[in-house]
């Protein structure tokens, strides 16, 4: 590992994690050679630390955790760097940086600047490619339908998906394919998430979306994330319903036809029934209200407190 600087920005901090892991071995002897500072820290400490060779040869990795950059510390950090030695790698871990700073221009001219976020919640396509790629890294495949259910059951969170991953491969053994039933069967159900919202409104059950929308205030969901799913939902809901009326209807096609995920589909054709094309057409002129209100600063969580009672009915 040749000297450099890495900025592992964002809050998803199991790829931060995975990252880590990756950088730690790539260096000889990690356990020699691996020195982790906490912020906040004295300008010293880091010195001192690059001056301190690798031992037993080879490369040093100093591993900045929660590091917040300041008008104090910039200057400081920029001439330690600029006279860093070669065969030490530094690598900062924040959760948000001030990219106007001096030391992020720094950082991202003469090293590495990774963002890790976590998924929106209406990146189901990417989420879903993501848990597809981790079953594939262990000989398993999976539909996209199915990862969508996992993460209906268990949630978006990166960490807490890798484990019902790793659950789900020991138990089904040999078998080479993942199925609905077994994510049914293994998965932890997580906190309560936008699908169970997205199930109420449905639903028409003002009082457990309310519920499940005041949890996910509590865990500072991102209200404009809420809205995009909302307005995704309804949108489905109106395209599904003013199609001509069907005996039956085929939810593979109609994924097909609206470019969506077919599980979806199917839970979506099961509440149709409750819903007129008049009343869908009002919940996105609702939901367009609600969206422009909250970019006017007015109080979110009131905001659509009011667009959750008014997509129930009420």
């Amino acid at each position: 590992m040749s000297k450099a600087i890495y900025l592992l920005e964002g809050e998803e901090d199991y790829l931060i994690s995975a990252k880590l892991k990756e950088l730690t071995g790539r260096i000889s002897n990690p356990e020699l050679n691996l020195e982790v500072i906490e912020a906040p820290f004295a300008m010293d400490r880091l010195f001192n630390a690059l001056q301190v060779s690798p031992l037993l040869g080879g490369d040093k990795l100093i591993l900045l955790k929660n590091f917040k950059a300041t008008a104090d510390n910039q200057d400081g950090l920029i001439e330690i760097f600029n006279n860093m030695p070669g065969e030490v790698t530094v690598v900062f871990v924040s959760p948000q940086i001030d990219k106007r700073s001096k030391l992020f221009r720094l950082i991202a001219s003469e090293g590495v600047v990774l963002e890790f976020k976590p998924f929106a919640p209406w990146q189901l396509t990417e989420l879903s490619q993501w848990i597809a790629g981790e079953f594939t890294r262990q000989g398993k495949e999976v539909s996209g339908a199915v990862c969508l259910r996992l993460i209906e059951i268990s949630g978006t969170g990166l960490r807490p998906l890798h484990g019902e991953i790793e659950k789900i491969v020991t138990y089904i053994g040999e078998r080479k394919t993942v199925t609905e039933a077994d994510i049914v069967a293994l998965a932890a159900p997580g906190e309560k998430n936008i699908f169970q919202l997205l199930d109420a409104l449905r639903q028409k059950q003002l009082a457990l979306a309310m519920s499940v929308f005041r949890n996910l205030l509590n865990n500072k969901e991102d209200m404009f994330g809420i809205t995009a799913m909302l307005a995704k939902q309804y949108r489905a809901l109106l395209q599904i319903k003013s199609q001509p009326p069907q005996k039956t209807y085929n939810h593979l096609a109609i994924a097909q036809q609206i470019r969506e995920n077919p599980y979806f589909i199917k839970k979506c054709l099961a509440d149709l029934h409750r819903f007129t094309i008049l009343e869908l057409r009002q919940a996105m002129e609702k939901i367009l209200i609600a969206n422009k209100r909250l970019k006017s600063g007015r109080s979110q969580p009131l905001q659509l407190e009011i667009l959750i009672t008014e997509l129930c009915g009420q």
